[in-house]
């Protein structure tokens, strides 16, 4: 009994010296990122106030088990999606994994994502990840309102993603994406944006932060508009070990409303999920409570996972959004 207490005391030291370790590396990065996020926020909203954004399919989180939690996956981050909500979260991965992710947003425009994770070894994982918005074919004019061919129009955005795990609790990552919309072969805009984020460990807790889609403006034609640039902040807490988790994320784009979301993930014998959540908008003065809610389901079998959201009216829309991903994940 004696030598148990010992050996336990000794990895219990080990644990919380290397939980110390990660945090004073990670606390002041996460001081930075708050002064930094906070001064940008305030100098592009006074330059953009009342402008908006291009690619704003970029915002929409694409993934089923994310959705499901209300978008509060900024300290969770640990599977295929992590390159979109923080891409620091790809470190450390033990297993490799393909998603599929699939759901309709707004009318019949259907969003198609595919993500991949890769292990290199226990310290570097890459990602990749591409999604496709199909908004069909619109009718065409020309200038003297004549009709020509039917427009396809669609957006684009591809991405590699790569998470380095620094120390046992700490780890940072960083995205390069390349975005495409097309109104038509003639009328499109391309840019280039850029990721970062960070995740510490600390016994049952995790944070993460993390800013996306900093970068280039969308030049169509003569007009320019900026990305839906945002940062986020976000805890994770694990209190009865793997079974339960709860997460919040406060989200401020830099042309927007911060929006402060939340969830919670029940599993069962690692089997079978349950999940809830919710996104409140602070500034908003009149809201339907039913238009921040999520809810979510998914089953894993050996090394497959299937997984569904319900979103009964995301961001405020007036639509509801079913979403549903499968993922495969390989090696040990």
């Amino acid at each position: 009994m004696k030598r148990f207490y010992q050996i336990y005391m000794t990895k219990s030291k080990s644990d919380m010296m290397s939980g110390a370790k990660g945090a004073t590396l990670f606390l002041p990065i996460l001081a930075l990122l708050v002064v930094v996020f906070f001064s940008a926020t305030q100098s592009v909203q006074a330059q953009y106030s009342g402008g908006s954004t291009a690619a704003s399919f970029l915002k929409v989180g694409t993934d089923a088990r994310s959705a499901g939690i209300g978008g509060a996956f900024t300290a969770i981050a640990d599977n295929g999606s992590a390159a979109h909500w923080n891409p620091a979260g790809l470190a450390g991965r033990s297993q490799a994994q393909i998603m599929f992710s699939h759901f309709s947003w707004l009318q019949d425009v259907n969003i198609e994502n595919v993500a991949i994770l890769a292990p290199v070894n226990d310290r570097v994982t890459f990602g990749g990840n591409l999604t496709y918005v199909n908004y069909g074919t619109i009718a065409g004019y020309s200038s003297d309102n004549v009709a020509t061919a039917d427009l396809s129009v669609y957006d684009f955005a591809g991405s590699v993603s790569l998470g380095l795990q620094m120390t046992d609790n700490l780890g940072f990552g960083g995205t390069v994406k390349i975005i495409r919309q097309s109104l038509g072969e003639s009328v499109s805009a391309s840019a280039v944006a850029f990721d970062a984020g960070a995740l510490l460990n600390v016994n049952s807790v995790r944070f993460g932060a993390s800013v996306n889609n900093i970068g280039q403006k969308m030049t169509f034609l003569q007009e320019s508009d900026a990305l839906p640039a945002s940062a986020r902040l976000g805890v994770a807490v694990t209190p009865f070990g793997s079974s339960a988790t709860g997460a919040v994320d406060v989200e401020m784009p830099f042309n927007g409303e911060m929006v402060v979301r939340s969830g919670v993930e029940y599993s069962f014998q690692g089997t079978y999920f349950l999940r809830g959540g919710y996104s409140f908008f602070p500034s908003k003065d009149e809201r339907d409570f039913g238009s921040g809610a999520a809810f979510g389901a998914g089953i894993r079998l050996n090394n497959y996972q299937i997984d569904y959201a319900f979103s009964p009216a995301e961001n405020l829309n007036a639509e509801a959004i079913h979403r549903f991903s499968f993922s495969v994940s390989f090696g040990k």
